[in-house]
């Protein structure tokens, strides 16, 4: 009984902490996954702005310029910079990641995402943004982004739940080792008595309450009703 009780409750809390796990790694991955395409979308919408002279003008330095604050963003690979015929104005490779950056490179021709959408293209993803001038038209900036950084919240965020779950199993282990010393236990001492008494008829046999509380009435209830049998015999 001991050992059920206790893989019963050990089997409860890790598939409590499973259900738990399994809500907050999708939830976790759709909030990280929003916060980075929101942050890395408003830096390049922001760039795109900022861009329209040297994307009008032709302006390499310019726009090498422009690009070079996309070092700040980590989570940014590749960037190009091209005119609305897509010449090239200004490429951006970070030096974080050099092998990286030259996987995202291969990215930067190629068909555009559809408005204001991110694609997800060979593991990375990618992003465009049009730069323009009083309505028109006058290029696009795309981005290629690595979603390393959502593997390691997602990590760390599991490492958090394997921890919890850890800690949640040791806290059902200890709660039913309690259970058992307080309840399982005492409940064996009457088993054993009950049987001692069947065994032998020996009716002046007594157990010792051991708490004040429900089992404590179990014993007081068990020597009533031995005592009860006892004067019965004796008349």
């Amino acid at each position: 009984m001991e050992g059920r009780l206790l893989a019963l409750a050990v089997v409860t809390a890790a598939a409590a902490v499973l259900v738990a796990a399994t809500v907050l790694g999708v939830q976790g991955y759709r909030g990280y996954r929003e916060q980075l395409l929101t942050r890395v979308g408003t830096v390049a919408r922001v760039l795109a702005g900022n861009s329209a002279a040297a994307v009008d003008f032709g302006d390499h330095e310019a726009g090498r310029a422009l690009l070079g604050a996309l070092a700040t963003e980590p989570a940014v690979l590749a960037a190009a910079l091209r005119g609305v015929a897509g010449e090239p104005v200004a490429d951006y490779a970070s030096a974080r990641d050099p092998d990286g950056a030259a996987r995202a490179a291969l990215l930067l021709h190629g068909a555009a995402p559809g408005g204001d959408a991110w694609q997800v293209r060979d593991g990375l993803l990618v992003h465009e943004v049009p730069v323009q001038l009083g309505g028109e038209a006058l290029g696009r900036l795309r981005v290629v982004v690595s979603k390393a950084e959502l593997a390691t919240a997602m990590l760390n965020l599991m490492s958090v739940v394997l921890a919890t779950g850890v800690l949640a199993c040791a806290a059902a282990i200890a709660a039913t080792t309690r259970l058992r010393r307080r309840v399982v236990a005492p409940v064996r001492v009457l088993a054993d008595a009950m049987a001692s008494v069947a065994g032998r008829q020996d009716y002046t046999l007594r157990v010792d309450r051991q708490a004040d509380d429900e089992v404590g009435v179990l014993f007081d209830g068990f020597n009533e009703m031995l005592d009860e049998i006892r004067r019965r015999d004796e008349r």
